[in-house]
């Protein structure tokens, strides 16, 4: 005759059998079902850090391991931003150049610096009124596009935009920058400025327009983290802009109308450069479904 054993919970468990192995602790969340032949139990969706209780060697997903491509990425995006600003840099230095030949009374007599400086103003109130934003619009859209077809027609549809913009315009405002200029050369003591009120006006048209029409080309560059290329380019704009400057004053005593167009020159020496880049490499197409979400 058989007895029960001393303990009963202990003499049932031993007929249970064996519990499974505990399963795995996943760092994180999103969790989809892994495969069920394999140690790992469950891994998360973009490359999760998963901790065993056995142990072994760490998941794909390990911090330890993602900690030295965060720190190249960081110190990519500060070379970068090292190289923007010292474009930055380059163009505040070409001021002082500028300066020196700006506040020279034997090459431009004050009352010409003082119109220099509204004709400067209505240039940069006429750039960011035709740009319209589609420059913005344009890194806008790339950021967040992910149909193929639609990126590869972005720059040209916002450059064909901005173009079509300037060129409506210059054609509007060509007529009106006879009355523009005499406005801005309104009151001046120095008769000499009344004959180019004109063509002041329509210089300063010109520059405006020019530096808008640039907008799209240069916001492509910065686009594409092209740090060295844009430093480049703005460099050399000032660079430009001073030898021209001193060529239109000291050799050629231009006044301010020479000043003008030394700043006209160097907004189209940018229009070229980077225009011609962006019409060479880009696909010709133009949607306008994008035209519309540009704006």
């Amino acid at each position: 005759m058989s007895t029960a054993p001393d303990d009963p919970i202990a003499g049932a468990s031993a007929n249970l059998p064996p519990p499974p192995d505990p399963a795995p602790v996943v760092v994180g969340a999103g969790l989809r079902p892994a495969p069920t032949d394999g140690p790992v139990a469950s891994t998360l969706v973009g490359a999760p850090s998963v901790v065993t209780p056995s142990g072994g060697a760490p998941s794909v997903g390990d911090p330890s391991r993602d900690a030295p491509s965060d720190a190249v990425g960081i110190e990519r995006v500060a070379a970068k931003s090292l190289v923007f600003t010292l474009g930055n840099v380059l163009a505040k230095l070409s001021g002082i150049l500028l300066a020196k030949l700006y506040l020279d009374t034997t090459l431009l007599p004050f009352e010409h610096f003082g119109r220099l400086g509204q004709v400067q103003a209505l240039a940069a109130f006429v750039t960011p009124v035709v740009a319209m934003g589609l420059a913005a619009g344009m890194l806008r859209l790339a950021s967040s596009m992910t149909d193929a077809a639609e990126r590869r027609a972005l720059p040209m549809t916002a450059f064909l935009m901005q173009f079509a913009a300037c060129l409506a315009v210059f054609a509007a405002a060509w007529p009106a920058g006879a009355w523009i200029g005499r406005e801005i050369v309104a009151g001046a003591e120095r008769p000499e400025l009344w004959p180019d009120a004109a063509i002041l006006g329509r210089l300063a048209i010109a520059i405006g327009l020019l530096d808008a029409l640039a907008s799209v080309p240069l916001m492509r560059i910065q686009a594409r983290e092209k740090a060295a290329l844009y430093s480049a380019i703005t460099a050399g704009k000032f660079a430009l802009l001073i030898a021209a400057t001193f060529v239109a004053l000291v050799v050629l005593r231009g006044g301010l109308v020479g000043a003008m167009v030394a700043l006209a020159l160097a907004s189209g020496a940018v229009v070229v450069v980077t225009g011609a880049s962006l019409v060479r490499r880009e696909a010709w197409t133009f949607r306008p479904a994008l035209a519309r979400r540009l704006l």
